[in-house]
């Protein structure tokens, strides 16, 4: 582990952030909680320094994105999600249920790329290098994402 950093500052800090994304790939609570134990647990073994708390939060990222691609390849994975899974990230207002679940419905890449940017706030750039892809490849996935989305919500409101 990094010196001088305290692991439940790091998971108070990131533990949330990490759920939710590795939530909105994987789909379910379990595995969610799974790959999150896992990002730590390869935390805890790390032996290389972090240049700053940006770093080491792109790092847990990058590692969670990993986690959650290698459990997706799992024979044992499901692929739904009901409105039930909805509970595990506390959401009440029906609104927002049914924008989570035409989230849920959108292709993973999709809902990768909303979450990094709309929600943990990382930019196009950044987002490329933790999807190991390009900027523009990143712009036109958060553009199909939002243009399936807002059909999806026209939709719900009709």
């Amino acid at each position: 582990m990094p010196q001088g950093c305290d692991l439940t500052e790091i998971y108070d800090r990131y533990g949330p952030m990490l759920f939710r994304l590795c939530f909105l790939r994987l789909q379910s609570k379990e595995d969610a909680e799974d790959a999150v134990q896992s990002v730590f647990l390869k935390l805890l073994c790390e032996e290389k320094s972090f240049e700053s708390d940006e770093h080491l939060r792109f790092w847990l990222v990058r590692v969670a994105i990993n986690t959650c691609h290698n459990a997706e390849k799992s024979a044992f994975r499901r692929k739904t999600v009901g409105p039930e899974a909805l509970e595990d990230l506390s959401v009440t207002d029906e609104m927002h249920v049914q924008t989570l679940l035409d989230l849920f419905s959108l292709p993973a890449k999709y809902r990768e790329v909303l979450y990094l940017h709309y929600y943990a706030g990382y930019s196009a750039a950044e987002i490329a290098r933790l999807l190991k892809t390009t900027e523009a490849a990143v712009f036109m996935r958060l553009s199909r994402a939002r243009k399936q989305l807002k059909l999806a919500l026209k939709e719900d409101a009709s």
